[in-house]
């Protein structure tokens, strides 16, 4: 077996896959999931100090944000799914508006926290850790003077 980073055009085009024997994966999924077992592994350790877990707080979080983040997607190009209705349940389009899974996670996650302060701090550095990598690149600067005040006040 071999894995080989996906084939470019040109030098100049980014690299968007990665090959590992037949399987194709996107990059930007392998980086998704890189930054999930990233979050659930500091989220765990942190929490484990202070006799938390913030596991369900964190799978929970993923979901709604990976819902509000389709649901972002649908409502921007909801001329294109007045066609087909059925379409909007076909996820293999690709169709993902990442500020907005990141904005439902956060936010459906703050809401969850209970008023303690060490559970507080697990999850926020969980999800700081994983939000992190995939905020890179995304057109959102205030996420992360956000996070940094937000961690300040625990």
């Amino acid at each position: 077996m071999r894995c080989q980073l996906g084939r470019r055009r040109n030098k100049d085009e980014p690299l968007t896959t990665v090959q590992i024997g037949p399987l194709v994966l996107p990059l930007g999924l392998l980086v998704l999931l890189a930054a999930l077992a990233a979050a659930l592994y500091i989220g765990r350790r942190v929490g484990r100090r202070s006799g938390v877990d913030p596991e369900s707080v964190l799978w929970q979080s993923v979901l709604i944000g990976s819902i509000a983040a389709r649901l972002v997607f649908v409502w921007q190009y909801r001329s294109a799914y007045r066609a087909d209705p059925l379409g909007v349940l076909d996820i293999r389009d690709g169709g993902w508006n990442p500020v907005a899974w990141l904005v439902g996670a956060w936010l459906f996650a703050m809401s969850r926290l209970p008023h303690h302060a060490t559970a507080k701090k697990a999850v926020v550095v969980a999800l700081t850790t994983g939000t992190a990598p995939v905020a890179n690149g995304q057109p959102s600067p205030g996420l992360a003077s956000g996070c940094e005040k937000l961690l300040a006040t625990m």
